[in-house]
């Protein structure tokens, strides 16, 4: 039955924090190989197999630094952006005839 139901997808490489807590829970609990018993979620019924682990590196600040910067800018700007947009929105005036 599952075979017939399943997308066969692939999550790929994930990482912590791309789930809901009770999904992590179940995916970082698994051993290499295993796999989870059914998970119930709004959006259907899964099943997890772990097929490996890449372990965890801490980047030297040279190789991150301007990944770092950008990631900072982009947040800065989108601040500075929403900022600007409510300021227009208060200053709109719209008026809607029927």
């Amino acid at each position: 039955m599952a075979k017939q139901y399943s997308d066969s997808s692939s999550l790929g490489i994930v990482e912590e924090g791309q789930f809901l807590p009770d999904i992590e829970k179940v995916v970082f609990g698994l051993r290499q190989e295993q796999i989870s018993d059914l998970v119930e979620t709004d959006n259907g019924i899964f099943i997890f197999k772990l097929k490996g682990e890449i372990p965890a590196q801490v980047a030297e600040l040279k190789e991150v630094k301007s990944q770092i910067y950008d990631l900072l800018y982009r947040k800065k700007f989108q601040e500075r952006f929403e900022r600007w947009l409510g300021k227009l929105q208060q200053k709109a005036y719209v008026e809607i005839k029927p």
